[in-house]
């Protein structure tokens, strides 16, 4: 798929600097590809819960009691917080 796609006149320069000097022979495409691929593969990562999270089945005989929240606590309770 074609993308037309700009950059900062600094990133640019960079980029051809990259491309010429440090890695001859791979295209200016190729090195914009390869960055996004890394950046999608981060963000996909940065997402997902790890195996313990997803394997937990909490805590045998704990039951949390969804209608006490922190505004029943009162500041002798709150002391322990501190």
């Amino acid at each position: 798929m074609n993308t037309s796609l700009y950059l900062p006149d600094e990133l640019a320069k960079k980029l051809d600097n990259y491309v010429k000097n440090l890695q001859p022979g791979i295209s200016k495409n190729k090195v914009i590809a390869l960055a996004i691929e890394e950046f999608l593969n981060q963000k996909e990562i940065e997402n997902q819960w790890s195996k313990e999270v997803m394997d937990w089945q909490g805590v045998e005989g704990f039951e949390l009691d969804r209608s006490e929240g922190l505004l029943d606590i009162n500041e002798e309770e709150l002391d322990v917080f501190a």
